[in-house]
């Protein structure tokens, strides 16, 4: 596990940046998870191949959902183990659950019910200084 920087933004507040634990995905992590995700799904839509009438419907459905899920699986970077990150808008801790972080990744605060959208923005803490990682003291 590793300290990365997750900067939270929403349109209209300013961005807010602190460091959180997180898993760095592993390029065989990435393959099996995303040969898993196939599987899954592949095996569905030949499982479906027997069902009279309704095959038609659920072998296209599942194979292409399968190619869905294995892309969206794909963009993953970073698993988050826990962490909190204040909120742009309200500025209350919002507490990150164990998730895997994309490019998309976003919260609700529970407070304020505002989408808040984190983004990485270092993923080593040798390239971080005291000051960014913990904020000033």
């Amino acid at each position: 596990m590793e300290q990365i920087l997750v900067s939270a933004y929403t349109p209209s507040d300013p961005t807010k940046s602190t460091a959180i634990r997180a898993h760095r995905i592993s390029k065989a992590e990435l393959v099996t998870n995303v040969l898993k995700k196939l599987g899954i799904y592949w095996g569905l839509a030949f499982l479906t191949f027997f069902i009279p009438v309704y095959n038609v419907f659920f072998v296209p459905f599942f194979f292409l959902i399968g190619v869905y899920v294995a892309l969206k699986v794909e963009k993953a970077k970073f698993e988050v183990m826990h962490g909190k990150i204040e909120c742009p808008h309200c500025h209350d801790q919002i507490k990150l659950r164990k998730a895997v972080l994309t490019e998309d990744f976003q919260v609700t605060c529970p407070h304020c019910v505002t989408v808040v959208k984190l983004s990485v923005k270092a993923s080593r803490t040798s390239n971080l200084n005291h000051t960014e990682l913990y904020g000033s003291e």
